[in-house]
C-alpha cells in the first residue's frame, strides 16, 4: 500500500519549489543584484532570494518527510511478508444463551492475531470499564476451531487464558485466538434486559500480557478498547 501526497499538497507543492528555483537562478546572480541594486541598503531582491531559500528549504522538507512515510510503509509490507509484524487485539460484543432459562447474556470477544513468526503465549489480561460495577472472566478459548472450555469458569473467575498461538508460516495466513469472556455486574453475571431502551454503551479495554516463545523469550502487551453495548 503506497503513501499519497494528498491533493491539495501535490498541487502546490511543485510550483513552489519550481519558482524557488527560478528566482534563486534570475536573482541570485551578481550581474541582476548590481544591476537593480546599486546604491540601496534595503534590496528587494535580497528579499525575493532569501524567501525563495525559505520556499526550497520547506519543499526540501516536504519531501523528506514524504520519504520517510513512503520508507515505513515500505517496511511494514515487509515485515508483514517476513513474519515479522506485530500482533494485533481486538474486543467485540458477543452473546451466549442459557437454555435452561431461555436468557440471553453477553459475552466479551478477545480476538488476538499473531502475525509474527514466532509462537505468541497469551499468559493473562488486566481489564478496565468506565464503569467500576463490570468485571469481566475466561469462559473459554478457542484455537484452530477448537474451543477449550475454562473449567469452573464461572466460581474460578480467572483471567489467565493461557493461550498459544502459532507463529505466521511465509505466504499462510496469520494464526489467530478468540477468548471468550463472562460479564458479570456487582458479582452477577450480567444478561440482557427485556427492555433494549435500558441498553448503555460501556467503555472496555484490556491489556493482553504475553511474551514470543523463542530462544529469547520477548515480552509482549497487546491493547484494545471499544464501547459495548450492555
Amino acid at each position: 500500500m503506497s503513501f499519497l501526497l494528498p491533493d491539495g499538497v501535490a498541487r502546490w507543492m511543485g510550483p513552489l519549489v519550481i519558482s524557488a528555483v527560478g528566482l534563486t537562478v534570475i536573482f541570485g546572480n551578481p550581474i541582476t543584484v548590481q544591476a537593480l541594486c546599486s546604491g540601496t541598503h534595503n534590496c528587494a531582491i535580497e528579499w525575493v532570494g532569501a524567501l525563495s531559500g525559505w520556499a526550497a528549504l520547506g519543499g526540501a522538507l516536504l519531501t523528506i518527510f514524504v520519504m520517510t512515510q513512503q520508507l515505513e510503509e515500505q517496511r511494514r509490507q515487509s515485515d508483514f511478508m517476513t513474519g515479522n509484524g506485530s500482533p494485533d487485539a481486538y474486543i467485540a460484543l458477543a452473546v451466549d444463551q442459557d437454555e435452561e432459562l431461555l436468557r440471553w447474556f453477553p459475552m466479551l470477544e478477545i480476538v488476538v492475531v499473531n502475525r509474527n513468526r514466532r509462537q505468541l503465549t497469551i499468559r493473562e489480561f488486566r481489564f478496565q470499564s468506565s464503569d467500576d460495577r463490570f468485571d469481566v472472566f475466561v469462559k473459554s478459548v478457542e484455537q484452530g476451531g477448537v474451543e477449550r472450555p475454562m473449567p469452573l469458569s464461572m466460581q474460578l473467575r480467572t483471567r489467565y487464558p493461557h493461550a498459544h498461538i502459532a507463529g505466521k508460516e511465509e505466504g499462510q495466513k496469520a494464526e489467530r485466538c478468540r477468548i471468550l469472556c463472562h460479564i458479570s455486574e456487582r458479582g452477577e453475571f450480567r444478561h440482557f434486559p427485556q427492555n433494549p431502551d435500558l441498553l448503555r454503551s460501556i467503555y472496555m479495554k484490556v491489556q493482553l500480557l504475553g511474551e514470543y516463545r523463542d530462544a529469547i523469550n520477548t515480552p509482549v502487551a497487546l491493547e484494545a478498547e471499544a464501547n459495548i453495548q450492555l
